[in-house]
């Protein structure tokens, strides 16, 4: 028996059915295939991309199209959402678009693979847009201006899938070649690469908390890495078709998972109990799209459906599991006394104080919310440190552009110094002492910021590199404050 195998036996495989009723409605989905779905940032809208080459624009009250919008040159692979409700689209056109929504054209194309995009993900800012494609290479793109930030060559093979983690200093992909890699979205260097999936890797995500990151295979697995080590957290093998995709919900308590068999697993993250299994399509799952604001889950298939979900109760299963029973005697079969109307009239009260108790657990996990941010924050603060390093080397003087390169420990740097100052420079480098704040992003890589140096002849102050500030990174604020001088 395969060692990995493990995970499936220490799995509690029990099936907790909090309220089989979470099924909203179907949309129908273009005659076409369609390829990905996603919300608008209000939850009023669905975007679904198709192979006609259109994008669907559904109205979510009604379920009806009220738009289309037709850019790509060939079929739409995938859409993304960015919480200031700019829509990303991709295709097999090789191009990347930007929409305004309520615009019938795209505000920015994107023009860079040379193959087939697979994946497009917004930061959480909406900033920086990162796309993955066939070609194997992963492009980060400038939001406001739809310019290019940087190219990484990440895999040999396609590039499936890309997540970013919270802070948007890490960028991860899946590929054919069944890997899994972490890059510096600064430097574009390679951070860690993950091995434990037998066939190509499909998804990839971070958890709310950042503390998970969860990955999902044509080997009919998903594995949660620990983010802090990058090991094997637990392994599911149990699936009997390829794995699409997965989300975390309710601050990391709860996994959803979609796969080729057409069905969503809800799992327990605390206690590993399968709270659900629902065969939600006939055939696969191929995308999904999350509404936190309204708890709502929606899944398109290949039977050419759109299926919405109300899964309040998963969201807030812990706290419901302790206040439902407080109502339960509510939902009792109609007494021998009791008309019919009484009985109806006491369900409707049921269902009347049961969402209000919904409301209560809503306000409740705004505020563990609030309190894990806060103690990420100050986790993600201890990251960063003050330090003195020395040069690793420097390059050659760009006298054209006044620029000296520098490198310190692999990464390289380009500080604006006049000719005087670098033939100085030039002999006595080696002398030279950068103050900087070093970020340790794990797995032996790190980072630098607000680099600045003493010239060692000259004593010219020279800042360089990237600057954080209060504003830019909560995590440095906290690190500042804690660090005053």
């Amino acid at each position: 028996m395969k060692k990995a195998s493990c995970f499936l036996f220490l799995f509690v495989f029990i099936i907790i059915n909090v309220n089989s009723q979470v099924f909203i409605k179907t949309i129908k989905a273009p005659e076409q295939m369609s390829t990905s779905c996603v919300f608008s940032a209000d939850g009023r809208k669905i975007f679904v991309g198709s192979n006609d080459k259109l994008i669907w624009v559904y109205d979510v009250a009604s379920g009806k199209v009220s738009d289309t919008l037709k850019f790509h040159d060939g079929p739409v692979t995938t859409l993304a959402m960015s919480p200031n409700n700019i829509l990303a689209s991709s295709g097999w056109d090789k191009q990347v678009a930007l929409w305004e929504i309520g615009s019938k054209q795209p505000k920015f194309v994107m023009q860079g693979h040379v193959d087939k995009v697979n994946s497009v993900k917004f930061n959480a800012d909406g900033t920086i847009l990162a796309s993955g494609a066939d070609d194997g290479t992963i492009i980060l793109w400038d939001v406001l201006t739809g310019g290019k930030i940087k190219e990484i060559q990440a895999h040999k093979d396609p590039v499936t899938c890309v997540g970013w983690r919270s802070d948007g200093d890490v960028i991860a992909s899946t590929s054919w070649d069944k890997t899994v890699k972490l890059w510096s979205v600064q430097s574009g260097e390679l951070i860690a690469e993950l091995t434990g999936h037998r066939n190509a890797t499909n998804f990839v995500g971070y958890s709310i908390t950042d503390k998970f990151l969860v990955t999902t295979s044509d080997d009919n697995s998903m594995i949660l890495w620990e983010t802090d080590s990058n090991k094997v957290f637990k392994k599911f093998e149990f699936y009997k078709k390829p794995v699409a995709a997965a989300l975390f919900i309710n601050n990391d308590n709860q996994i959803i998972s979609f796969d080729h068999e057409g069905e969503i697993k809800i799992y327990n993250n605390k206690n590993h109990q399968m709270l659900s299994l629902k065969q939600a399509h006939v055939g696969k799952i191929v995308s999904f799209s999350w509404d936190p604001n309204s708890a709502m889950l929606a899944t398109l298939g290949v039977d050419k459906n759109i299926h919405l979900w109300d899964m309040a109760e998963y969201t807030y299963f812990e706290c419901l599991k302790t206040k439902l029973p407080t109502i339960e005697s509510m939902k009792k079969p109609k007494g021998e006394f009791e008309t019919t109307e009484q009985y109806e009239r006491r369900l409707l009260d049921y269902d009347k104080r049961k969402m209000a108790l919904v409301e209560e657990c809503k306000k409740e996990a705004v505020l563990e919310k609030q309190a894990l941010e806060k103690m990420k924050l100050e986790k993600d603060a201890e990251a960063y440190s003050h330090v003195t390093i020395s040069l690793a080397g420097i390059g050659t003087y760009n006298a054209d552009k006044a620029e000296y390169p520098v490198m310190i420990g692999k990464q390289t740097f380009y500080i604006s110094m006049m000719l005087e100052d670098a033939k100085l420079f030039k002999d006595n480098w080696q002398k030279a002492k950068v103050r900087a704040v070093k970020k340790n992003l794990g797995g032996g890589a790190m980072e630098y910021y607000n680099l600045e140096m003493e010239h060692p002849v000259s004593g010219t102050i020279f800042m360089f590199g990237v600057f954080l500030t209060a504003k830019s990174d909560p995590a440095y604020k906290v690190f500042s404050e804690k660090n005053k001088k």
